[in-house]
């Protein structure tokens, strides 16, 4: 393979940068350097970088060619040096212009084209990816679908998340020993998938088959893996250094693989783990010889007992052991499937005697339906809010006749909508709140016309958007965090939020009148290992209770009673239970919690703190049930008063009310009160 650089600007434009050609061939050494070990040694190419040219083009003819300006470029170039570039069975293209911006390759040609202006050394590896091997991108998965680039730990992901992964040593020099910017410093690697499309990792010399053990009567396996570094040198012989799995998942391979920052390769710069050295990282691919693209499931710090579970896969990945002498990560797979999160319905109350219930209807639009002492607008009918939304609606109360709704896009933003008499805005719209986000929105009022909306980012921290009368832009609270948060507020202009940390613990934030603690991008441990978002609920001032499902299946609890934690700060208490759903938390007074979750029989089970103990037992669950494909949705709107909605297996909206002395319907029946949801 022989690359041509052709570094060019156009006529009606002068160049935007300092670039010279000396700096891209030193950044086209390093990008063979960086192919070379990745593939293993297998990769040699040539390149020569061209010194600059103005082209007979004007900035605008350039835009409109496109993607087919290619041959042009190269023959105004050849024309100018008076060089023959047929020999050449590749070109990159430099364009040197404002609106020129990172980099892209000609659908089936063989030109590149890269802005100088966002020209290093991760931006030219990636493209350069594509270009010559044909790997597709690394995606990662969220409720709105695969966010395009999101994978950190691939090359091929976006070239923002890349420029976290800095190392000294991995930013080239300008020639007089000084570093060019850290802005250049390349990292990641690139992934199992990557490599595989590159052709360079083999599933049968350097992978181990696990379809087998998933599919076997115990659904699960457990096995060790190397690090991957790149691809093994051909021909050699070492342990697997990937895990993969095919029908798990339809039309999808499963893979999984083990990196580790090691003191030469380009992998120096992983993001920090708590208590561990290196990531598990899983992915699906479709498992064509070029890859089209990839998608980041979940990743695992490697500390042993770490835990994730994956609701697009139904599987849940524990560390066993990694082992740093041998470099090498014990880890345990097995079928854990769970109903979804984002199937989840809202339900909220603003006054007595009166409930508001929401659900993303199988064309993905919010539906709604109200009780006002009979069912609106009937017991089987419901209000069609349109929209289109890919997670579940998050609802909230600031005062009567007060509702806000939230959901993600399509587009992986934000949307809203409130009733204050009337729908606003009104339908078919709904407001745009912008956002990348990668969790379902939680929505929680701590006081009259206040509204505070918390979701994960793209870099899984915590982000906070905020109406007081007006709206405010969203806020990074810091953090590393794996599932949607809990927000509760006991009091005016305070909020506590609780989520599950990479490293399987819940960690701790809270914001009083405006003052974040432990600091505004900081969150304090709490301990435990968690499969589930975590759920809080507040019953008095300064009253905290925190749940969460454990890595056995079973519900633990956690209070804070003014400064002091039960049991402690990083210990919890077991409920018991076997549990397939994350847990819902009610109080209708003081010294009162109802939970509600779904067991593996898809039945819901309840348990209630009663101020004199756990009823029906400590270890023991009250059955209600029903069959459910969504977690419960829990409201009261008085003292005594529960009510409780989800999804049955055949899609459609179930009810059932706890009036003090009774339930209604009695028994395990559940009323039935229509639609049709996803």
């Amino acid at each position: 393979m022989k690359l041509a650089v052709l570094l060019v600007y156009c006529s009606d434009a002068p160049r935007e940068t300092r670039v010279t050609q000396a700096w891209v061939n030193r950044l086209l050494t390093h990008a063979r350097s960086y192919l070379r070990t990745q593939s293993g040694n297998r990769v040699v190419f040539s390149h020569r970088v061209y010194q600059w040219c103005k082209l007979n083009m004007t900035s605008e003819q350039w835009n409109n060619h496109g993607f087919n300006v290619g041959p042009l470029v190269k023959a105004q170039v050849a024309a100018q040096l008076g060089e023959d570039l047929d020999s050449y069975t590749h070109f990159a293209l430099i364009i040197d212009k404002l609106d020129a911006n990172y980099g892209a390759v000609a659908p089936g040609k063989p030109y590149a084209h890269i802005g100088a202006k966002d020209l290093n050394l991760s931006l030219l590896t990636h493209e350069l990816g594509h270009f010559f091997f044909g790997s597709g991108h690394a995606n990662l998965h969220t409720p709105s679908g695969p966010f395009e680039y999101g994978d950190r730990f691939c090359v091929m992901g976006g070239e923002g998340w890349k420029y976290r992964f800095i190392h000294p040593s991995l930013s080239p020099s300008d020639g007089t020993g000084r570093r060019m910017g850290t802005e250049l410093a390349a990292g990641p690697g690139m992934g199992a998938p990557a490599l595989l499309a590159c052709g360079w990792l083999k599933l049968n010399g350097h992978g181990l088959d696990i379809s087998v053990g998933l599919k076997g009567a115990n659904e699960q396996v457990s096995f060790s893996l190397g690090i991957l570094s790149g691809a093994p040198a051909a021909n050699s012989v070492s342990m697997p250094v990937v895990a993969w799995a095919k029908g798990i998942l339809p039309g999808q391979m499963l893979i999984i693989e083990y990196r580790r920052p090691l003191s030469t390769g380009w992998d120096r710069a992983l993001p920090p783990t708590a208590g561990a050295s290196g990531w598990v990282i899983v992915r699906t691919s479709n498992g064509s010889t070029k890859s089209l693209s990839s998608v980041e499931l979940t990743s695992i710090p490697a500390a042993a007992g770490n835990v994730a579970h994956s609701d697009a896969a139904g599987l849940r990945f524990t560390i066993v052991k990694e082992d740093l002498r041998a470099n090498t990560v014990t880890i345990n797979v097995q079928r854990a499937a769970r109903v979804l999160a984002g199937r989840k319905p809202a339900s909220v109350s603003w006054g007595r005697g009166r409930l508001d219930i929401f659900g993303n209807g199988t064309d993905s639009a919010c539906f709604h339906k109200a009780w006002n002492g009979r069912w609106y607008p009937s017991q089987l009918l419901w209000e069609r809010l349109y929209g289109g939304f890919t997670s579940a609606p998050a609802a909230t109360s600031w005062g009567l006749n007060r509702l806000d709704i939230v959901s993600l896009g399509e587009d992986g933003g934000l949307w809203h909508k409130a009733w204050a008499g009337q729908w606003v805005p009104t339908a078919p719209e709904w407001r745009n709140l912008d956002g990348r986000l990668i969790s379902h929105p939680i929505a929680v009022s701590n006081g009259v016309n206040r509204l505070d909306i918390f979701a994960l980012g793209t870099n899984r921290a915590m982000y906070r958007r905020t109406w007081d009368g007006r709206w405010v832009e969203w806020a990074h609270l810091g953090g590393e965090l794996r599932y949607e948060p809990a927000v509760v507020s006991w009091a005016a202009n305070r909020l506590d939020l609780f989520a599950v940390g990479m490293d399987a613990a819940i960690w701790y934030k809270w914001c009083d009148d405006g003052n974040w603690g432990p600091s505004e991008l900081g969150w304090q441990r709490l301990g435990g290992r968690f499969v589930s978002s975590p759920a809080a609920v507040s019953w008095g001032i300064n009253r905290l209770d925190i749940f969460g499902i454990g890595t056995d299946d079973a519900l633990y609890h956690k209070a804070k009673d003014g400064n002091d934690w039960y049991p402690s700060l990083s210990g919890w208490e077991p409920l018991g239970g076997k549990l397939h759903s994350a847990p819902t938390v009610v109080s209708w007074g003081a010294n009162r919690i109802d939970i509600f979750a779904i067991g593996t029989d898809r039945a819901a089970w309840h348990k209630a703190w009663t101020g004199r103990g756990w009823y029906p037992s400590k270890p023991g669950w009250a059955p209600l049930g029903g069959r459910f494909s969504s977690p419960l949705s829990a409201v009261s709107w008085a003292p005594n008063r529960l009510d409780l909605f989800g999804l049955g297996t055949n899609n459609g909206m179930f009810h059932k009310a706890w009036d003090g002395n009774r339930w209604y319907p009695e028994g395990a029946e559940w009323e039935n009160i229509g639609g049709q949801f996803k």
